[in-house]
Formats: C-alpha cells, sequence, structure tokens
C-alpha cells in the first residue's frame, strides 16, 4: 500500500506551538519515513522538512548513520506492509500500537547492497 507521493514538504494542515503544545501531536525531523498507523495501517511518506504528526502515524528518523538508507527502508516497509498491517488490532478499525511497530524486523544489507537494490526498484517503477 502507497500513496501515490513519495515525498512530503508541505501540507494542508498547519499547527500552532500552542496547539502542539497541548496535543499529543509529535515533531519528525526531516528525512524520516512517516508511515499511517491507523485507518489505514501503511501509507508510507519521506519527509523532506520537520512535520508534525498525530498519534495516527509511526516514523523512522535518524538516516545519517550511514547503516539504512532511507529510500531502500521506504522501499522496504512498502513491500512487508501487508505483515504489519496483520498485525494491526481494534475492533472499529485497525491500528497498529506503538511498540507493535516497534517489534517490525528490517532486513539490513551492507550500504551499497542497499545503494543497488534502490537503484533496481527505481529502474523497474520507470518502466511501470
Amino acid at each position: 500500500m502507497s500513496t501515490k507521493i513519495k515525498y512530503i514538504d508541505k501540507t494542508n494542515k498547519k499547527i500552532t506551538s500552542l496547539g502542539l503544545e497541548k496535543s499529543s501531536a509529535k515533531l519528525i525531523e526531516k528525512n524520516s519515513i512517516i508511515m499511517s498507523s491507523r485507518a489505514p495501517i501503511g501509507y508510507l511518506l519521506i519527509n523532506t522538512r520537520v512535520v508534525c504528526t498525530s498519534q495516527g502515524c509511526k516514523s523512522f528518523t535518524r538516516f545519517s548513520n550511514n547503516i539504512l538508507d532511507i529510500e531502500y527502508t521506504y522501499y522496504y516497509l512498502q513491500a512487508i506492509v501487508k505483515s504489519i498491517q496483520e498485525r494491526g488490532s481494534g475492533t472499529t478499525f485497525k491500528e497498529i500500537s506503538g511498540k507493535e511497530f516497534g517489534e517490525t524486523i528490517i532486513l539490513i544489507p551492507p550500504m551499497n547492497e542497499q545503494i543497488k537494490i534502490v537503484d533496481k526498484i527505481k529502474s523497474l517503477e520507470i518502466l511501470i
């Protein structure tokens, strides 16, 4: 499952400093992966600026350590989104908790392999 866009740099909704302080919303550092965690589970985006999310989102941050490439992680999560959805719970609508999402296993090949995988996927996306 994915949205039609991969990157987000602006939104229609904004929050004030007071709104952020008085809510459960969280600031997410730029160059993170944001995933909807309910209604539905699994929409993925990469933010190119600091954004604010509600409790209906989970995020992966800190991709500057040269261990995990952000685009590799984005595509990897896309590939396993069905298994993430299956781990959701709830009666009205499914949601994956932060604890359960934290149990997600991500295979981490060497960085050069991650880059090759991303390049291959991008070359195939062009054909689609």
